[in-house]
């Protein structure tokens, strides 16, 4: 596969859990602007509905970074099954995975990433990387 030039256009981004890692990264590629589709994948159908009801709200603590300021994102997609996913998302979308390998290991995902899938995995522990080489050896 070819590296990503320039002037290729920006990919879609599905970020496998909306947790504390998941939800600030998903703040900052939608304050980008770069990202042309930007979608949540989670496991359970109630987390899905909160997140299609409310958006996301950050609160950026005034000790750390200045005055207090609220950031709120809102109407993002969200999926609870990666054969959904994959379905609704275009062929080089980018998957960034920010649950543990534990999470990540019981859901059915590596048989339904989109095709020409980019994977990406933050949050990993060094036993989560050595559960991850197991399932993907």
């Amino acid at each position: 596969a070819a590296a990503m030039s320039k002037s290729d256009p920006p990919p879609a981004v599905l970020i496998v859990g909306a947790g504390a890692v998941g939800q600030v990264l998903a703040r900052h590629l939608h304050d980008g602007k770069r990202v042309p589709r930007l979608a949540f994948l989670v496991h359970k159908d109630s987390y899905a509905a909160h997140l299609r009801a409310h958006p996301i709200v950050l609160h950026h603590l005034p000790w750390l970074w200045g005055a207090p300021r609220t950031a709120a994102v809102g109407g993002l997609e969200v999926f609870t099954s990666a054969a959904e996913a994959a379905a609704a998302l275009p062929a080089g979308t980018l998957v960034i995975i920010t649950v543990s390998a534990d999470a990540l290991l019981s859901l059915p995902l590596w048989s339904h990433l989109p095709a020409r899938a980019g994977v990406c995995v933050l949050n990993a522990t060094r036993a989560d990387r050595a559960a991850l080489g197991r399932r993907l050896d």
